[in-house]
């Protein structure tokens, strides 16, 4: 897998991607709407959304 890697191409279903939310959720202490995952075409798109704190749903703050 590399940046480049299609969001497809990975054969993610349903449960992966929210998976893959629950694991940013853990490590970055914030929501993210695993839906909005969907929307990405790319691991670079992922990436940069998540750097830019565009997957983190506003208004909720993970506390534990």
């Amino acid at each position: 897998m590399s940046m480049t890697t299609r969001m497809r191409d990975l054969g993610l279903h349903s449960l992966d991607y929210n998976e893959l939310a629950t694991a940013i959720e853990s490590r970055l202490g914030w929501f993210v709407d695993d839906y909005k995952l969907w929307q990405y075409e790319s691991v670079r798109h992922v990436a940069d959304a998540v750097a830019s704190q565009e997957l983190r749903t506003p208004g909720l703050v993970r506390t534990c």
